[in-house]
């Protein structure tokens, strides 16, 4: 699993380190205005992706690690749904075209943009499916290694296209890296002679659609309450304060809230793969797999949030004066709270999974897209920018209160007493960082106070988690020094 978690991460995190790098760069060249618009734009994409995906990927990672059928079925089967829904999706995006320019997007954008979208939805959709082939056969490696490939050239194209473009630029980029990362995905499948020419029966088609029914059903009518809410929630914030600025500002924090989302996908992808094999082996002998589940991600994600939590002035220092607005602070607690949340949530939605019983996410995330609008509405005529952000933190409340006990009473969630000293570590942290964020005045206090709070929690996680730091360090220092500069000199 190490191995996994080297490649993975290592791949996720410097291909989205590059990308919100560039991304930096894009909002503070841009400016608040324009970045509010690509954000609408990027967003609205990504819906109509979710919309389109049925969330096929993950009956098709989980099927692929369970052996259900031979990978070559498999492929067939799941080619075949992706090309009807390509088709539909082709001439939904035709057909509407002058809606989606003039209401979905507000008039930002003219009819040149709608082959960049057409082609921006349908590389999306086929990146899922290549992703999560790659996933299910844990080539792990060689997805990175396409991931940071992408990014690099997605990186150029962000910095040259705003410079010399602007928005146009952005968009071109947006569209062009979803493009490139596919012809890698797809070159790697060929080039393992995996795929080959397989008749596939009726009862293979039959057994595959019921699974996918099963599993990914309730996993897509979740999903139309997520990221539709999420664009839908910036369309009325777009709407009622009738300033794409205000879109940008919160769009900022949600940049940075991404980061956190990296994690979650990189450790997510494996993790699901793993429990998927313990489901059937009867465990794989990894070391404590439930607490690195439930814990490894929701720690990554306090450490990353915490610098800015302390003082805002990291925030500015990133992004510029542009998007220092007055309610910052609060935004920025409220948001990125909400984040580590979401990543604790992850982990559980990804035990429902294993257990097949994903109708559970989908009653859960009714809860949290109707709350969120519920939320939006109410603060329209205070503060609609608060508003936004509170709409992404409150839900979890209900979800605490409602799901994680039907959780636990089903035995779908198992929380031993390590993991509950653990995650009281983590809470003592927060309040912690909650009541000393407004006395510290300097980056030096600061940084001070970080590194021993992040002591604090690695020493903590270690011990209640089990895990043998000595080894896993002396593994990853074993590595690089195959690699070292000294031995390639040598050769």
């Amino acid at each position: 699993m190490l191995k996994f978690f080297l490649w993975t991460t290592g791949g996720n995190v410097f291909s989205r380190a590059l990308v919100f790098l560039s991304m930096l760069f894009m909002a503070r060249s841009l400016g608040a205005e324009d970045f509010g618009k690509f954000s609408i734009y990027k967003g609205a994409i990504e819906t109509i992706v979710v919309l389109g995906s049925f969330r096929f990927g993950v009956s098709l990672i989980t099927s692929i690690s369970q052996n259900k059928l031979p990978f070559s079925s498999l492929f067939k089967i799941f080619g075949k749904l992706l090309a009807i829904i390509a088709v539909i999706i082709t001439i939904g995006v035709i057909v509407f075209s002058d809606f989606i320019l003039s209401d979905l997007f507000k008039g930002a954008f003219d009819s040149k943009y709608i082959l960049l979208i057409l082609v921006g939805v349908l590389s999306g959709l086929f990146n899922i499916f290549f992703i999560s082939c790659l996933t299910g056969l844990q080539h792990f490696k060689n997805l990175s290694i396409n991931l940071i490939v992408t990014s690099l050239f997605y990186s150029l194209l962000i910095i040259g296209g705003t410079m010399y473009f602007g928005l146009l630029g952005c968009v071109i980029a947006f569209t062009l890296q979803s493009v490139l990362l596919i012809t890698l995905n797809f070159k790697t499948l060929t080039s393992k002679n995996i795929i080959k020419k397989i008749f596939v029966s009726k009862n293979d088609y039959t057994k595959i659609l019921k699974y996918t029914k099963k599993v990914s059903g309730p996993l897509y009518l979740s999903s139309l309450l997520d990221n539709p809410i999420v664009w839908l929630n910036n369309f009325v914030l777009l709407t009622f304060s009738d300033d794409f600025s205000n879109v940008g500002s919160i769009s900022s924090i949600l940049l940075l809230g991404s980061v956190i989302g990296t994690f979650n996908m990189a450790l997510g992808q494996i993790l699901l793969t793993v429990l998927s094999k313990n489901k059937i082996n009867e465990g794989s002998g990894d070391i404590n797999i439930n607490f690195l589940n439930l814990l490894l991600s929701t720690t990554i994600s306090v450490m990353i949030v915490l610098p800015f939590l302390l003082n805002k002035k990291f925030f500015i220092l990133m992004f510029g004066d542009l998007y220092s607005i007055e309610s910052l602070h609060a935004l920025l607690w409220v948001i990125l709270s909400s984040y580590v949340l979401t990543s604790f949530r992850d982990n559980v939605i990804r035990l429902n999974i294993v257990a097949e019983k994903t109708t559970f996410v989908f009653f859960e995330q009714l809860l949290f897209g109707l709350s969120s609008i519920l939320i939006m509405f109410l603060f329209i005529k205070d503060d609609i920018i608060m508003g936004r952000a509170w709409s992404m933190l409150l839900p979890f409340s209900l979800y605490f209160l409602i799901f994680i006990p039907v959780y636990i009473n089903k035995k779908i969630l198992k929380i031993n007493l390590e993991e509950i000293k653990y995650m009281l570590v983590l809470l003592f942290v927060i309040v912690a960082a909650y009541f000393l964020s407004g006395k510290l005045s300097g980056f030096s206090q600061t940084i001070g106070l970080l590194i021993v709070l992040y002591s604090f929690i690695i020493i903590a996680f270690a011990h209640w988690g089990n895990i043998p730091l000595k080894l896993y360090l002396s593994i990853i220092l074993e590595r690089i020094n195959k690699f070292s500069i000294m031995k390639v000199f040598k050769n």
